[in-house]
């Protein structure tokens, strides 16, 4: 009878022998499990959010190129979250009156369709946040990114298109 120490040795040994046949195993048996292994990951994530959060600096902290160009990847992929974000930012360092996320969101999310279609559109407020305009459903409209700098600031600007 093989003991399970003998049996582990002989499966170390035949590893370290055909090493290539080890990885075609492992890269078999991760793709075999990759959903569950998914899964159990951001299970651990979920519950450990502090140390997932810690690890997650440690590794910006070594990798800063890596980082960067991790957000700038992902910055190209998703503009619509990125300029969500800074308008929201602008309206918070104004002190103005924001709406409702989730509607302002879906107006976000209808310009990127528009781009998605070919049209270079924006999401401008009709009342520019400078000159006091709220940062809600009812102050946004979704118009070509030329004719949005063209207003700028302007409260006396009416654009040629706007796009629903």
């Amino acid at each position: 009878m093989i003991t399970p120490i003998e049996l582990r040795e002989y499966w170390r040994l035949r590893h370290l022998a055909w090493p290539e046949r080890k990885n075609k195993a492992a890269k078999t048996w991760y793709w075999r499990n990759r959903d569950h292994k998914l899964q159990v990951a951001r299970q651990w994530a979920k519950n450990n959010r502090a140390r997932r959060n810690e690890l997650d600096r440690l590794w910006r902290k070594r990798n800063p190129e890596r980082h960067a160009q991790n957000q700038r990847r992902f910055q190209l992929r998703h503009p619509e979250l990125f300029q969500r974000h800074a308008a929201l930012r602008r309206a918070r360092k104004r002190k103005t009156v924001i709406g409702d996320q989730s509607l302002i969101q879906k107006i976000y999310a209808r310009a990127m369709q528009w781009r998605k279609w070919g049209f270079d559109v924006v999401v401008d407020h009709a009342i520019p946040l400078a000159k006091g305009g709220a940062h809600s459903v009812d102050n946004l409209q979704i118009i070509y990114a030329d004719e949005n700098r063209q207003k700028n600031a302007r409260l006396d600007y009416l654009p040629q298109a706007i796009f629903l």
